[in-house]
């Protein structure tokens, strides 16, 4: 089982960096997650186990994109922070809630404070990244238009002062597994 809770972390720490880069979070990791929770339950546990998470899952969902209606949280967000409370219905709900929260709070004042600081540095990395990866393959891979923002976007982006608030969701995941 221990495979499973590692392929459930190190995909939440690919959306985090995700989100971080370019301010989305993919769908396929969002479905990757649910189906490795599907799957961990059918091979793991008995089919009953499944009930609570599907009810976390479905009021998180709810929550999140009523909160996305509002402009509080993006749709991303939404989706990973509902697929994720999946696996902490099972361990401790609240608790990932919690630090979760915590952890959102404290990237919101990072974000506030240096924003320009971390701007520099997604840029540097992205950069890093399109002449590591060639620019063909960086395009195909990451800067999709229903991936990553375009130019314009960016721009609203940083002025709006957008939390990448994967991250936090990725460090309650991380708490989770690791207590």
């Amino acid at each position: 089982m221990g495979i499973f809770y590692g392929a459930f972390i190190l995909s939440c720490f690919a959306a985090a960096i995700h989100d971080f880069l370019f301010y989305r979070i993919p769908n396929a990791i969002v479905f990757f997650l649910v189906a490795l929770f599907l799957m961990k339950v059918i091979f793991f546990q008995s089919f009953s186990d499944i009930y609570f998470p599907l009810i976390v899952f479905l009021l998180s969902v709810s929550g999140g994109f009523a909160l996305y209606a509002f402009k509080i949280i993006g749709a991303g967000d939404a989706k990973f922070l509902a697929a994720t409370s999946m696996w902490a219905s099972e361990v401790n709900l609240l608790g990932f809630l919690f630090v979760t929260s915590l952890a959102g709070g404290v990237l919101g004042f990072i974000c506030m404070t240096q924003g320009t600081r971390l701007d520099a540095l997604r840029g540097r990395v992205t950069s890093m990244l399109r002449g590591t990866l060639g620019e063909d393959i960086f395009n195909k891979t990451f800067a999709m238009n229903w991936l990553s923002p375009s130019s314009n976007d960016k721009a609203t982006v940083s002025a709006q002062k957008v939390i990448p608030y994967g991250i936090a969701i990725f460090l309650g995941c991380l708490t989770l597994i690791l207590l």
